[in-house]
This record gives C-alpha cells, sequence and structure tokens, in this order.
C-alpha cells in the first residue's frame, strides 16, 4: 500500500497547493503590484494616464465622486503618490442589489518617467478627474545637440 492516497483530486488539491505557493512566493517578492493582481488588498486602484512632454510630466486620475478635501498627493523623488478615499454612500433601510462603484481608501504609486522637480506640482481636480503637472528638472529635458559637417575630432 501506498503511503499517501493518489488519484484526480489529490493531483487537483497539489495543483491548487502548488499556485497558492506561487501567488505568495510573487506577493512576497513583489510587493504591491502582486497584491493587487491577486486581489488581496483593500485599497481601489484609480485608473491612471501618464504622459510625459518635453519640460513636464502629467498625471491624469479618474476619481468620480471623490472631493478634492479628501485627496492626498505626495512625491518623493520620482514617485508620485495619490491616495484618499471615496464617498460612502448611505445605504440604510435599502437593499443593494447591485454595488460596481469603488468604496473605501484608495492608493496610487506612480512612477514618474523622468526626473523632475519637486517643487514645480501643480494638481487640480475637476469633473471627477484629478490632473497633476510636475516639472521636469533641466537635465531630464531634450536637448538637441548640432551635428557639423566631416572636420576630424581631436
Amino acid at each position: 500500500m501506498s503511503a499517501s492516497p493518489s488519484g484526480p483530486v489529490t493531483g487537483s488539491l497539489e495543483r491548487i497547493r502548488s499556485e497558492i505557493g506561487r501567488l505568495v512566493d510573487d506577493a512576497w517578492t513583489s510587493g504591491e503590484r502582486a497584491m493587487d493582481a491577486i486581489g488581496l488588498r483593500r485599497t481601489s486602484m484609480p485608473a491612471i494616464d501618464v504622459i510625459e512632454h518635453a519640460d513636464r510630466v502629467h498625471v491624469a486620475v479618474d476619481l468620480p465622486g471623490v472631493t478634492p478635501e479628501s485627496i492626498d498627493v505626495s512625491i518623493v523623488g520620482n514617485m508620485l503618490t495619490v491616495q484618499g478615499s471615496y464617498a460612502t454612500i448611505l445605504t440604510e433601510g435599502g437593499t443593494t442589489h447591485l454595488s460596481e462603484r469603488p468604496r473605501g481608501t484608495f492608493k496610487r504609486l506612480v512612477p514618474l518617467p523622468a526626473s523632475v522637480n519637486s517643487e514645480d506640482v501643480r494638481a487640480e481636480s475637476r469633473n471627477g478627474v484629478l490632473q497633476i503637472s510636475v516639472g521636469k528638472i533641466e537635465t531630464a529635458k531634450p536637448r538637441k545637440i548640432p551635428v557639423s559637417g566631416a572636420q576630424p575630432m581631436i
């Protein structure tokens, strides 16, 4: 007799255990992104766009129903953090039949694509979209280099 049972159920359980182990390992090594991917974080991830221009980086964050007072924007190095909370919908005395709107807190860490000046930041919330504009530092701005004719370089 075999020390451990075998069969289709045992094989399925082993695959599930292996997959859970892989997900936990990914979460441990990859941090927030892995936690988001497997749905273990309690904070929402609002949708964003990041657009780089010659002298600025613009970030648009979808935050429908969120008041400007409940949004916290900070920047450290080239990492932009947007966090806050969605408005609570009162459901007392009613029965919820469908609930798809985000609730609770949100937090989004946005690595910016260029070196930025943390003193040159503007943020404005209008029509459910938070617009953030961050100036680039001089060394991060593109510079056109003129090319001369065929003269030997010494």
